[in-house]
């Protein structure tokens, strides 16, 4: 894919793997771009499935984040999993510095 549309980052078009993404301004801007982009899609022998397509969109989630006019957060479910994970971590930091106060504790008795 990328060499389906090589040159075409110039112009806020880019992709990954088989995900693109077309930035404009205004509607006439984004045509424009839609159809630079399906020309090289049409030369390739390749299709878009409607299906999965959206258009003319304020905010995206791509690649895991929300991306809205030159703003880009990371997606909510990626940061609650982030919490989770950072709770879990430190109960299982808690129990291991116990055990390794209960080591050193042992070990002095020797």
């Amino acid at each position: 894919m990328n060499l389906i549309l090589a040159g075409l980052n110039e112009f806020q078009i880019s992709c990954y793997i088989d995900d693109l993404v077309i930035a404009a301004g205004n509607f006439d801007e984004h045509l424009a771009k839609l159809e630079m982009v399906f020309q090289r899609l049409q030369k390739a022998n390749l299709k878009v499935k409607p299906s999965k397509c959206s258009f003319l969109k304020d905010q995206i989630t791509y690649l895991s984040h929300t991306v809205r006019e030159g703003q880009v957060y990371p997606d909510k479910k990626n940061l609650d999993s982030i919490r989770e994970a950072r709770n879990n971590r430190l109960q299982f930091t808690g129990n291991h510095c116990a055990l390794t106060l209960d080591f050193d504790y042992l070990s002095g008795l020797t």
